[in-house]
């Protein structure tokens, strides 16, 4: 059994953390939103499942994107914060569960069955941007998570294709790791802004290497 967290931790994570709206004009590192998937991709899922998809937009091209797919004050927030991160969600996330969960068929579950592939992808993907937020605030990050969009607008191609093209160590990180693009993306419920990025990375896919830590599977493919 694990022990309790201390009170300071508590209130970092929950009691005194709020939902921001204001920024301060400080950088993060790419590290540290490399250090937000590392921990997030731990947290648990049902069947290991890793279906969250991470879009990071920080150029002011792609925040002006996004902006126009959100309501009210949505969009002055996007334009204000340093970062915005869509949480979408891959539609083929079971093609990976031999590895992330290989002591039985799990894929079987899914394949061919969009009703559970939708409803399973929405609500593990949605768990597992509560757990970016967790991972942001301790890493000494604030969020203000945001819920008002036009999820058609987000998923247009334009839109998608725009926000990539203007955040181009998205592409370049890609190209570095030999690493392949994620299916297509699905938005998901929420979106959680973290201020203070500057650097934009696409969150790796496929597990990278969480399937090796969770299940003991070993690290088969480069974007694994």
């Amino acid at each position: 059994m694990s022990q309790p967290l201390s009170d300071a931790a508590l209130d970092q994570l929950f009691r005194t953390a709020r939902t921001y709206n204001g920024y301060l004009d400080k950088p993060v590192t790419t590290e540290q939103l490399h250090a937000i998937w590392d921990l997030m991709k731990m947290g648990p899922t049902s069947a290991n499942q890793m279906p969250a998809r991470l879009v990071w937009c920080v150029s002011d091209e792609a925040k002006q994107k996004l902006a126009a797919c959100a309501s009210g004050t949505n969009g002055p927030k996007i334009l204000a914060a340093p970062v915005t991160v869509i949480i979408g969600m891959d539609m083929e996330f079971y093609e990976q569960l031999p590895e992330l969960f290989p002591h039985t068929d799990a894929r079987s579950w899914f394949a061919g069955k969009p009703a559970a592939i939708q409803d399973t992808a929405f609500r593990n993907s949605s768990l597992q941007g509560g757990y970016l937020i967790l991972a942001a605030r301790a890493l000494g990050l604030d969020c203000g998570p945001m819920s008002g969009f036009d999820p058609a607008a987000v998923d247009d191609d334009d839109v998608d294709e725009a926000i990539a093209a203007h955040d181009p160590e998205v592409d370049e990180e890609n190209l570095e790791n030999n690493e392949t693009q994620p299916p297509r993306r699905r938005a998901a419920p929420s979106r959680s802004r973290i201020p203070r990025h500057q650097a934009a990375r696409r969150s790796p896919h496929r597990g990278h290497c969480g399937c090796r830590r969770r299940c003991g599977a070993p690290r088969g493919r480069a974007d694994c």
